[in-house]
């Protein structure tokens, strides 16, 4: 991923308020621009018009909403979208009858619920949802990378319900961070039915990692940004 990768939000309307807020927060961490995505070009001057402390990048586009962000995501360090409109976006990414661009490079998306704001020197951790050993180093270098530095920690439920593990988990971290499927037989990738819950219930922004396959892992993590042993969730 390039340093200057900027993080992207979806602007479908000027009511976007805590989404910004978070895509502010995330490209100050990373010293990164944000882009500003829309189809409105009042919507596009109000938002950017509010955009502080970071570079800003405006991007007027034609077509519908979720295709708008898609085009203009290709080179995305995260894309960011309100609560609301996750739903829409992960159609069209789980739909394997719906072409995407050419140039789409399935970023990380983080879906920000809408009370929310960011808190001074946060120094919560950053929790990852593991569901199993195959995959979990491969989630921990991505979400390193898209995190950036900090504490970091996984998280696997063993006797509880995983739903409600990460829920109580979202309660303590800056942030969470789930993996999506890899493709099935028809060529999409979905969402489990615990990351679809957790998604549109937790009290912290929720990052969705692109599926992990063949050799596209991420070797190393930057210094200071090891992840603590995986908490293993539930009594026997």
């Amino acid at each position: 991923m390039e340093p200057t990768a900027p993080v992207v939000l979806a602007a479908l309307d000027d009511e976007v308020g805590a989404a910004l807020e978070f895509a502010v927060d995330e490209a100050r961490r990373h010293g990164c621009p944000v882009r500003v995505v829309a189809y409105d070009r009042e919507v596009l001057a109000r938002v950017l018009a509010r955009v502080e402390g970071v570079p800003a990048q405006g991007n007027l586009v034609t077509g519908t909403p979720v295709r708008a962000v898609l085009d203009a995501s290709s080179d995305a360090r995260l894309v960011v979208v309100r609560r609301r409109d996750l739903l829409h976006l992960f159609r069209a990414l789980t739909d394997p009858d719906d072409v995407l661009p050419t140039t789409w490079a399935d970023p990380p998306i983080a879906c920000v619920p809408p009370v929310w704001s960011p808190r001074p020197d946060d120094d919560r951790p950053v929790t990852v949802g593991v569901e199993d050993g195959a995959t979990s180093t491969e989630l921990l270098d991505r979400a390193v990378e898209v995190c950036g530095p900090g504490p970091l920690r996984s998280v696997h439920a063993v006797h509880e319900r995983a739903g409600a593990a990460l829920l109580a988990e979202a309660a303590r971290s800056r942030l969470l961070v789930l993996g999506r499927n890899p493709a099935d037989d028809r060529g999409g990738t979905r969402l489990g039915r615990t990351s679809r819950s957790v998604l549109h219930e937790a009290v912290c922004p929720v990052v969705v990692l692109p599926p992990v396959e063949g050799p596209d892992r991420i070797q190393g993590r930057p210094e200071g940004c090891a992840p603590r042993p995986a908490r293993r969730v539930g009594s026997r």
